[in-house]
């Protein structure tokens, strides 16, 4: 019999757990609120999901559920630093990097343009 106690006592959280049920984690926060909320995080900041780092994790190369799904080159799982892979979306870290780069060939391009002439300045002794 206390076995059977045991055994419920396991079996219920972990089902309310996995089912999607309303069920308060955290103050009125559910566990769907947080994964969804943690997906969309790590989606804008790396341009992948909670999903697609986990499989990362599990397998080594570079997953993207997202990028396999609309683009026909791509597998859901590639290689890292592949040719595939250099065209995903890096999310929002990687244009933040465009703009400073460009940001740099912009002032690059500004110092190799000299005015014509020199202005020396000259102290007043």
């Amino acid at each position: 019999m206390q076995s059977r106690v045991i055994v419920v006592m396991k079996i219920v959280p972990a089902a309310l757990l996995l089912s999607g049920c309303a069920t308060p984690v955290l103050g009125a926060l559910t566990l769907n609120h947080i994964m969804t909320t943690a997906s969309v995080v790590t989606t804008a900041a790396f341009g992948k999901g909670v999903g697609d780092l986990a499989l990362d994790a599990v397998t080594g190369q570079d997953c993207r559920m997202l990028e396999s799904t609309f683009r026909n080159d791509r597998e859901l799982c590639e290689d890292r630093d592949s040719p595939t892979t250099r065209r995903d979306f890096k999310g929002l870290s990687s244009v933040a990097v465009f703009m400073e780069r460009r940001s740099i060939a912009d002032n690059i391009r500004r110092l190799d343009h000299r005015p014509a002439f020199d202005i020396e300045l000259v102290s007043g002794e």
